[in-house]
């Protein structure tokens, strides 16, 4: 690849610095169908083109397009670590596949189409160090676990509906925003320096293996709805959340957030100094000093293990009937 180059004339000092240019990005295109996306042999300086002997890297968008692909489902395998910049689909033909197993460095944005497989199953780390990232999945389910560790002020948007059969793990950078799209992952964890924004307003966001946030920075939270399907615990960080509902097993919150409506399909745990609109736990519960509730809706023939002082402002709901009690059990 070409490095332009910037001439700085230092005339106090007698010399001259030359620095790097990496101001814009490099398209390399995918030619010749089916090969491994580190083969200089499919790679070209334009849509159709002869081979540029290269391969992307960090600054280089990786494209495939109507040109890319000659035959069905032909076939573009990472199998060694690889880089690039913007990684985009769109418009490509014949159903070609992204498979492989080696990790994947994308320093922008991320773009597949509804015109193709993915069976990649190697890690991707997306690490920018741009606020105005997009990830469009296209309806095709991600394989593996997400990183998102790029710079102090990168930002990631969704665009679309996002199913991960691993884990979401936003460790560096600024903003990450669900966009109002649904999304479904093996896990949530958000463990941000400084003070970064998790924005996750009007999603539905499903997860099987629990929700871990950072204390820092902030979560925006209107109308969206978190459902935990594994039976993890749910750390909040002492944020502010809308619903959560933990379903069809057991759970737990950690202390000191606020939520509005909160709901166990079975058993129950609510640590200490949270404050909640109104919780229903339909199996046994343990509630934990110093919460704070509108409406606690219990269920008869459950047992409910109360440690220290609770306040109720609504109605507490937990009527039984004969042979069918509400047990309840203060702290010793």
């Amino acid at each position: 690849m070409k490095t332009n180059l910037i001439i700085i004339l230092c005339l106090a000092a007698n010399m001259i610095v030359l620095l790097p240019n990496q101001s814009n990005a490099t398209n390399r295109y995918w030619i010749g169908g089916t090969g491994n996306f580190n083969d200089p042999a499919h790679w070209s300086s334009s849509s159709g083109g002869s081979s540029c002997g290269c391969t992307p890297t960090t600054n280089d968008n990786a494209i495939f397009n109507a040109n890319s692909f000659t035959a069905d489902f032909q076939q573009v395998t990472i199998a060694v670590s690889s880089y690039c910049k913007n990684l985009t689909w769109t418009g490509v033909t014949h159903t070609p596949q992204l498979s492989g197993s080696a990790t994947l460095y994308v320093y922008g944005s991320w773009t597949l189409s509804h015109n193709m497989i993915y069976s990649f199953t190697g890690p991707i780390y997306f690490q920018s160090s741009s606020h105005t990232e997009t990830i469009t999945s296209a309806g095709k389910a991600f394989n593996q676990s997400l990183y998102f560790n790029g710079g102090s002020n990168a930002g990631w948007t969704l665009q679309d509906s996002l199913v991960c059969n691993g884990g979401i793990n936003l460790t560096n950078g600024n903003l990450f925003s669900t966009n109002g799209k649904y999304v479904s992952v093996a896990g949530f964890n958000a463990i941000f320096p400084g003070v970064p924004t998790l924005d996750i307003a009007n999603s539905t966001i499903v997860t099987s293996n629990g929700w871990n946030v950072s204390t820092n920075g902030t979560v925006v939270s209107t109308n969206s709805s978190i459902t935990m399907t594994g039976g993890y615990y749910f750390t909040g960080g002492s944020h502010t959340y809308n619903d959560i509902v933990f379903s069809p097993y057991s759970g737990g919150i950690d202390g000191d957030n606020i939520f509005h409506d909160v709901s166990f399909a079975s058993d129950g745990s609510l640590g200490n100094r949270n404050i909640y609109h109104n919780v229903s736990i339909g199996g046994n519960g343990y509630i934990y000093d110093g919460n704070t509730f509108n409406d606690l809706n219990l269920t008869a023939g459950k047992t409910y293990n109360i440690y220290g002082t609770e306040t109720l402002l609504g109605n507490l709901n937990g009527s039984g009937t004969p042979g069918n009690l509400v047990t309840y059990q203060g702290s010793p």
